[in-house]
């Protein structure tokens, strides 16, 4: 579960844009000071390093304008439902709905876009309420016994977009009315200069909430029916078929202004750049727009990138067709450092990884590859660590070449490879480098080899002491057909896809000894454990 409350939180923050703060288990008490995250979202490296201090922390969602949102929490469903049930009548249908572990309920709402504080049973019997100042906990934390808060089916903040919050319940928290339906009227409200307006923006509000247009009318006649002077009913139906209108036809203008917005969009983007371009400011469009968003990751037409909040690209549905008849079955004749070809053959389009600690020979294996190749194959090697002067230096310590005998480009490369690869060339590059978000490797190898045509792609990557693999763990394997580990001294085939025989060379190792940082001594030849 520890993990699963992290992956969670994450989801929470990088695809709604939620502000959330780690809650203890015994007291409901946040272990942080939080008074920051009610003005901005905490970003999801704070996430990860919250819950890697407190892995079992429950998942708070701070309520209010931070994140968009705010809660009617039931605690006595029995007392508060009556009441609720004509404030926001059908709210099992419309509303985002967790239940509690005791049995309660949590309703969510869309921020009203101005100042609504907490409420603690003043409103509705048997119901808190969570705006600005407030939080609440969400799916899947637990309680002290253990005993999970879970989403309705199909009334997650996933799947269901919360509903403009009531009025009528806005007016009653504003007034802290301790009668669910009892509303005490300001004076110059509903009177003449300003009923039109206030009769227009109660109906409007109660068509975004989800209120059944029938049952809508009949609460506006009534309403219309106390306006100083009384509202004619022909006008009332006038309003909510006005309001039924405004609101369909906003939700579908953000949809389509989404839509346009993508299909003239390349590589990746932030949200953020969208509501720059579509002028998109209120919280209720912001919200309608990160579901539109959703929707099109789901439907595969979008895919976020990696933790970052709000990022995404767009999707590429064209697929190259695989000309198997035409195609070469031939492997490429590349020799290698240890002999590795007479054990591996590689292939147009293959990726050739690398990992290995600092200083244990991954450069001068790729510099022994160069040499050995460089007569019969256009090699470019991008290197994010040495200079020009560096270079000269490794290269003239060969005993065999001068220095003007070496034939490859060199080029001076720290990230962003794909978009330098050569499609029919050997590309090599010293090294990817990553310090944090190691599941990235994956992405970044795939991006890699989405651009290979004939040549290939012989990665260099950093990996830790006692282990196989580079950083970013397992997900760097699903790619390079050939996939080697270094240590100091010590070289082993950790991955071969394509055998040059009938012998495995899966898990194949020796032992070397590299002589003035560029001569490797083949010491052991391959054997295994």
């Amino acid at each position: 579960m520890p993990s699963c409350l992290k992956e969670h939180a994450l989801k929470y923050v990088e695809t709604l844009g939620l502000s959330i703060i780690p809650i203890r288990r015994s007291d409901k008490k946040p272990y942080i000071k939080w008074e920051q995250y009610q003005e901005k979202a905490a970003p999801p490296s704070q996430i990860e390093e919250w819950w890697s201090r407190w892995p079992d922390a429950n998942i708070g969602l701070v309520t209010g304008k931070a994140s968009g949102v705010v809660v009617i929490d039931i605690d006595v469903l029995a007392e508060a439902e009556p009441a609720l049930r004509k404030i926001i009548p059908g709210f099992d249908d419309i509303v985002p709905m967790s239940e509690t572990p005791r049995g309660g309920k949590h309703l969510f709402f869309l921020h009203p876009g101005q100042e609504i504080s907490n409420n603690s049973k003043t409103v509705v019997p048997g119901s808190d309420f969570r705006g600005d100042g407030g939080y609440s906990i969400l799916p899947p934390s637990l309680n002290d016994k253990g005993v999970p808060y879970r989403w309705y089916e199909g009334k997650s903040l996933f799947e269901l977009m919360p509903p403009s919050f009531p009025v009528l319940y806005l007016k009653l928290v504003e007034e802290k009315q301790a009668k669910a339906v009892e509303i005490k009227w300001e004076k110059d409200i509903f009177t003449e200069g300003r009923r039109d307006q206030d009769l227009f923006h109660t109906a409007n509000c109660m068509v975004k909430g989800g209120m059944d247009q029938d049952f809508a009318k009949d609460v506006l006649y009534r309403v219309a029916s106390t306006c100083e002077p009384p509202f004619p009913q022909q006008e009332t139906d006038i309003k909510i078929d006005s309001a039924m209108k405004r609101a369909i036809r906003k939700e579908r203008v953000i949809s389509n202004e989404v839509d346009m917005w993508i299909d003239s969009t390349d590589g990746y983007f932030n949200i953020d750049e969208f509501y720059r371009d579509a002028g998109i400011t209120s919280t209720e469009e912001k919200h309608a727009a990160r579901i539109a968003f959703l929707r099109l990751v789901e439907a595969e037409i979008l895919e976020k990138h990696g933790n970052k909040r709000g990022v995404y690209r767009r999707l590429d549905g064209a697929c190259k067709e695989i000309d198997f008849i035409h195609a070469e079955n031939a492997p490429k004749n590349y020799r290698w450092p240890f002999n590795i070809e007479d054990y591996v053959k590689i292939y147009p389009k293959n990726i050739v990884l690398i990992a290995g600690m600092p200083n244990a020979g991954k450069t001068s294996f790729l510099l022994n590859f160069v040499k050995m190749n460089m007569m019969k194959h256009d090699i470019h090697y991008f290197s994010s660590e040495m200079d020009g002067t560096e270079f000269n230096v490794r290269l003239s310590m060969d005993e065999q070449l001068k220095l003007t005998d070496w034939k490859f480009h060199a080029k001076e490369r720290t990230g962003n490879f794909a978009d330098v690869i050569q499609p029919n060339s050997v590309n090599i590059i010293d090294f990817l480098e990553i310090y944090d978000e190691f599941y990235k490797v994956s992405f970044y190898i795939r991006q890699i080899y989405d651009k290979l045509d004939k040549g290939i792609a012989i990665i260099a990557i950093q990996k830790n002491p006692k282990t196989d693999f580079g950083l970013g763990g397992l997900r760097g394997l699903e790619k390079p057909r050939l996939y080697l580990a270094m240590d100091p001294g010590y070289i082993k085939i950790v991955k071969a896809k394509n055998w040059s025989g009938d012998l495995n060379p899966n898990g194949l190792y020796q032992n070397f000894k590299l002589i003035q940082g560029l001569k490797i001594v083949n010491n052991t030849g391959w054997r295994r454990n």
